[in-house]
């Protein structure tokens, strides 16, 4: 999950630091990618990714220089079977998702596959969102039924 600093906090104050894997600005400049700060930048969708798929911060933080730096690290899923579903709310989100997958098809030498939802009520947001080729969706609920129809637990 890749959060603002305000859901950071939000989660240490809750005490769920350690049980929901995220990525927020301040993580971002603390690993040393400085130039992601601004979106889209692969950075923000790769740190998340390996979070997602257990590594600690750190770990992620590392395994993504060697994927932006092209060194091809250990893959984290097995080959040829990665299959994204992403549920962003801004189009730079979704074109950092995008970004990411063409570094990880280009390091790995295989496809990655990635359904992209987007999910807001506003219209300008909804323009953006759809000129990136994702869904746009209005709620939680349907965001849900969607994931399901493409496999998702």
């Amino acid at each position: 999950m890749n959060l603002a600093p305000e859901a950071n906090l939000a989660l240490m104050r809750l005490g769920w630091e350690d049980e929901i894997p995220s990525v927020g600005w301040g993580d971002l400049h603390a690993l040393g990618f400085d130039e992601a700060g601004l979106k889209p930048h692969p950075a923000h969708a790769l740190l998340a990714l390996a979070r997602a798929l257990g590594l600690s911060l750190s770990e992620a933080g590392a395994w993504t220089q060697q994927v932006l730096a092209a060194a091809r690290p250990a893959r984290l899923w097995p080959q040829g079977a990665l299959y994204l579903a992403v549920v962003e709310d801004t189009s730079p989100g979704v074109r950092a998702v995008q970004a990411a997958r063409e570094q990880l098809e280009a390091v790995y030498a295989e496809p990655v596959s990635v359904h992209t939802l987007g999910l807001t009520r506003s219209p300008v947001k909804t323009h953006a969102l759809a000129q990136t080729g994702a869904r746009v969706l209005t709620h939680w609920a349907q965001v849900a039924r969607a994931l399901q129809a493409w496999g998702c637990p």
